[in-house]
């Protein structure tokens, strides 16, 4: 019994993850706003240098020369944890 427990569990935790990250592939960066900002707004103050952004390609460093965009959003990292934990748990 405790195996089909896990089982269901198991394949729940599954279907989320490919679910999130299918929805993710299909987001822009204008999507992903609320996510990007305040990884953006915490190197501005760490790094001392003004932000501008641009759609569809993120927030700009002008002094540094980088873009903070959907790569840089973390969202595969937290899936990835997610899916970790899951199967540990």
């Amino acid at each position: 019994m405790r195996k089909n427990k896990n089982l269901l569990f198991f394949i729940i935790s599954a279907l989320i993850f490919i679910i999130v990250k299918f929805v993710y592939q299909t987001l822009s960066n204008d999507d992903l706003f609320l996510i990007l900002y305040p990884t953006a707004k915490f190197v501005a103050l760490f790094v001392g240098s003004p932000i501008e952004y641009f759609a569809n390609s993120g927030f700009y460093f002008r002094e540094f020369n980088i873009i903070i965009n959907k790569s840089c959003s973390g969202v595969n990292f937290a899936l990835l944890c997610y899916i970790m934990t899951a199967f540990i748990v």
